[in-house]
């Protein structure tokens, strides 16, 4: 008795967990269509569960064609439509139809430096110097100017010449840039120092850009763009956001 009262809480214990193992090995015939469910035979198979109501929409769905949600679609890229002054409206489909894609180029026109010589006035010559790619529309104009041997002008300097210095046959320059030339009466020099462009913007139905240079703006659809560069075949614009697009000749249609 005494063990029991010192021990008393393990004997509960094991009394519980006795019972409780009778109880589980008791379940397994107590469970029922245990026997039925139970496959009869050593070996015997179980039927293939039928998966073609799971695999009939995951076939479907590989086979999917794709959607397009970028160029086409409607929803996500709506068409803009404009109406003129005249009641007239345009749909507006490609993003090359409107902004800055949209501007056409007409005419790109090359400009010119020219440095001519003109005639002796001894001890000195005389130039005529032409600068189309000035800013200042002023300047652009014939300019001239005398300079003798060994003198240095904004544009060029005087390196010798040829001949009698009263009616010289050549006259030796070095430009500003350090290219050595050679000039006379007959054969001045000209070299391609920029351009001008005469463009167009559709949409807007507003009268041709004549003549733009770089530096120019060019107001359309309802944004300031500034012009950044011209070469022979395309024009660099960018917008005010600082958006820049090269815009070549379009095809004819």
């Amino acid at each position: 008795m005494e063990f029991i009262k010192n021990h008393y809480e393990k004997v509960i214990l094991s009394i519980v967990l006795l019972g409780l193992a009778v109880v589980v090995a008791f379940l397994p015939s107590k469970m029922p269509g245990a026997d039925d469910a139970a496959p009869s035979g050593k070996g015997a198979k179980l039927e293939p569960i039928n998966l073609e109501t799971n695999e009939t929409p995951i076939k479907r769905m590989e086979q999917l064609g794709t959607v397009d949600l970028s160029t086409g679609h409607r929803l996500f890229n709506p068409v803009q439509w404009r109406r003129y002054k005249d009641g007239s409206l345009r749909k507006f489909v490609s993003e090359n139809e409107i902004g800055q894609g949209a501007l056409q180029i007409l005419k790109i026109t090359p400009l010119y430096f020219q440095l001519s010589f003109d005639g002796a006035m001894p001890p000195k010559f005389q130039f005529g110097v032409v600068r189309e790619n000035h800013r200042n529309p002023s300047l652009r104009g014939r300019v001239p100017e005398i300079a003798g041997k060994g003198e240095k002008k904004e544009l060029f300097k005087v390196v010798d010449f040829k001949g009698a210095i009263e009616d010289p046959t050549e006259i030796q320059l070095e430009l500003i840039n350090g290219e050595n030339i050679t000039i006379s009466k007959e054969k001045p020099y000209k070299a391609i120092v920029g351009y001008t462009a005469d463009l167009l913007y559709p949409p807007d139905r507003l009268p041709v850009f004549y003549g733009k240079r770089v530096g120019d703006k060019l107001i359309f659809d309802g944004d300031t763009n500034n012009i950044v560069d011209i070469e022979s075949n395309q024009v660099v614009i960018s917008s005010s956001s600082g958006k820049r697009t090269k815009i070549g000749f379009k095809a004819a249609p």
